[in-house]
């Protein structure tokens, strides 16, 4: 079973494609990669898509040396060993992004015409000119850059469309500029198209601007 990884400086991402077999009956792999809690968590899970992404996660954690050490407040997954960590799955992937410097955000998106659909709920007006709404994967891509900036701010309610701008600086280069009630920030973000799927992720510390 092998796990892909990729660094950007601090930013430390790993993608696993759950179509490798994982074995959802035999307790002997489980047992060695779950924690306790982990283990009495996936024997509640319904779904197996569900079981199969909680499992991609405990594996690759395990694999990293974080064992037993991923929890949640709230709906925020936190590591006990103090770095950073955000967690994605669309399909059969399951992506973990971890930073020991600061926070992160990871997403990753089928490309697929349902966003292009909702386009107008979401686009800045600003972002019109370098997001085309006809382009499957530019749609995809600009929901994807917000879905990191959200997990990445942490502010329920935070608007896609009003307090989240995704500017580009060049040569297929980006960053968010996000307007909070504390002020606005800006964060860089990077990008990689895997197959029919787009992955994005800031490669930065928030700043704040103004």
């Amino acid at each position: 079973m092998n796990i892909e990884a990729l660094r950007f400086d601090s930013v430390e991402l790993y993608l696993f494609n759950t179509n490798e077999e994982l074995s959802l009956r035999s307790e002997k792999p489980l047992r060695e990669w779950f924690s306790e809690a982990d283990f009495e968590s996936w024997k509640d899970i319904k779904s197996e898509k569900r079981k199969l992404e909680f499992v991609g996660v405990r594996y690759m954690l395990f694999r990293l040396g974080f064992k037993g050490m991923l929890y949640y407040e709230g709906k925020i997954p936190k590591l006990k060993s103090g770095a950073f960590i955000s967690i994605s799955h669309s399909g059969s992937w399951v992506i973990v992004a971890v930073c020991r410097d600061f926070p992160v955000g990871v997403d990753i998106e089928l490309i697929q015409e349902k966003i292009s659909r909702i386009y107008d709920k979401f686009v800045h007006a600003e972002e019109r000119c370098f997001f085309d709404s006809k382009s499957l994967e530019n749609s995809t891509l600009l929901w994807s850059f917000k879905e990191t900036v959200y997990k990445l701010m942490q502010i329920e309610g935070l608007s896609f469309s009003q307090q989240i701008c995704i500017k580009t600086t060049g040569n297929q280069n980006f960053k968010a500029e996000i307007s909070t009630s504390s002020g606005i920030f800006e964060v860089h973000l990077g990008h990689r198209k895997i197959g029919d799927y787009v992955l994005t992720f800031n490669v930065a510390d928030v700043q704040e601007t103004k």
